[in-house]
């Protein structure tokens, strides 16, 4: 089997969150938040970080991740 078509098989298993208006919303919010409360998930080489934070904070779900930017993220629960 092809590298690529192990990594599509892979990936049709994995669940994901819909991108729907309550991410885009959460993402809204966690990015106004963050900035006013100066965390660094507010900057702007921060934005796919952000995404993946408000995924989980919108669906109410943990975020099991052990990148330091995610610590302290306002309405995220961390998984360490």
């Amino acid at each position: 089997m092809s590298r690529r078509r192990s990594l599509e098989q892979q990936l049709d298993s994995t669940a994901t969150i819909p991108f729907d208006d309550l991410v885009i919303r959460s993402f809204a919010n966690l990015t106004a938040r963050a900035r006013a409360e100066g965390h660094a998930i507010g900057q702007k080489i921060h934005v796919a970080d952000r995404w993946v934070a408000a995924s989980a904070s919108a669906h109410s779900l943990p975020l099991l991740a052990v990148d330091g930017i995610y610590r302290g993220v306002p309405g995220l629960e961390l998984l360490s």
